[in-house]
């Protein structure tokens, strides 16, 4: 399976992966990018373009995968993980956001949801060159940024982010953030959507690669976060 190339990634509390290089995930012309972990099916809306070194472009013209099962729509969730690899051109999303992942209805996670994505707004909540979140827990709305200018133009990034008694971005293995927020109580969840490039409404859209996405139902530690970056750096030219 593709989360196994290199040394093994975490599985334990693993919900959900897909690969673009494991042809049982995503084959070449197909509109369905499979999950390897319980069979949730993605749908691409618009066109996607995939490439047979192991990644999917998104070219913000409403390129999205739409899952048929959103992996935490659970009330019961406290915690979770969700990770992805990417690589965009800095200068195709100057001044904007791009969402990787999310299961917010419009990006707006006020009502529940959360998301997760490339961020060069500049703005009070928003890095330069960075990456940037929003989700909802017990505790309240919740947001948070990487520090600016962790993003290198065309080049793979690997970014975690980590839900637990408070929220961890990590970007290639390490913590990167300059906002922690409380996030004790369980993340809320809303409706059982999930998407991939874009939200749901095919707003704030990613433009550049992707390779895979995994969720887990846990936290992961901060040697598991380094152990699954340092699974496929190698993949990636690091």
């Amino acid at each position: 399976m593709g989360y196994k190339i290199g040394s093994e990634i975490v599985t334990d509390g693993l919900v959900f992966c897909v690969d673009a290089l494991d042809t049982t995930s995503y084959s070449s012309g197909s509109t369905n990018w499979n999950d390897l972990v319980n069979s949730n099916i993605g749908t691409a809306n618009n066109a996607p373009t995939f490439n047979s070194n192991g990644y999917i472009g998104f070219d913000s013209g409403g390129d999205e995968f739409n899952f048929t099962t959103n992996p935490l729509h659970s009330n019961s969730v406290t915690k979770f993980t969700v990770s992805t690899w990417f690589n965009c051109t800095l200068s195709d999303m100057n001044n904007s956001l791009g969402i990787f992942i999310t299961t917010a209805p419009g990006a707006d996670p006020s009502g529940g949801g959360f998301w997760i994505g490339y961020d060069d707004r500049n703005a009070t909540h928003s890095p330069v060159e960075g990456i940037a979140w929003n989700c909802k827990t017990a505790a309240g709305f919740q947001r948070g940024k990487s520090n600016n200018n962790v993003i290198s133009n065309n080049t793979w990034h690997n970014v975690t982010l980590v839900l637990d008694s408070q929220v961890t971005l990590y970007v290639d293995g390490v913590s990167s953030t300059n906002r922690t927020q409380d996030a004790s109580g369980n993340y809320t969840t809303r409706d059982n959507e999930f998407t991939i490039g874009a939200t749901d409404t095919s707003g704030f859209e990613y433009k550049g690669l992707l390779s895979n996405v995994i969720v887990y139902n846990k936290a992961l530690a901060v040697d598991e976060v380094l152990q699954n970056f340092n699974a496929h750096k190698s993949r990636f030219g690091l």
